[in-house]
């Protein structure tokens, strides 16, 4: 996904992206905090927060700055890069290769593109 934030002065500014299995239920919800530098990740068995921070020390997510998130799928769990480096492993709550039914992105975000790649390994 290739995104820009959107500017609210004086608000939170944030992102959801969501993965959610065949019932709707949520399967992967990442949630990161543009002012905070941090990643939420909220899943089934709880909830963790990665500092994010681009090499000179200001936020991967800043106000109407561009950024980019892939999550891949493997057989270890959800890989999650964000601007082309690894962060994370998410681990699977659901199988791997047919439990994903949806993905919602939202709240303070632009997407430019978004991209789904299907391929058997």
């Amino acid at each position: 996904m290739n995104a820009r934030s959107r500017r609210r002065p004086k608000e939170r500014e944030h992102i959801q992206v969501k993965l959610s299995d065949h019932k709707g239920k949520p399967a992967l919800s990442l949630n990161p905090a543009f002012d905070e530098k941090l990643l939420g990740q909220l899943g089934r068995n709880g909830t963790a927060a990665l500092r994010l921070e681009d090499e000179d020390g200001s936020s991967a997510f800043g106000s109407d700055k561009e950024f980019f998130v892939d999550l891949r799928n493997f057989k270890e769990g959800i890989f999650v890069f964000v601007n082309r480096q690894y962060i994370m492993t998410y681990p699977h709550k659901v199988d791997a290769s047919t439990g994903y039914a949806g993905i919602v992105i939202e709240k303070d975000v632009v997407v430019h593109a978004f991209e789904v790649c299907v391929h058997q390994r």
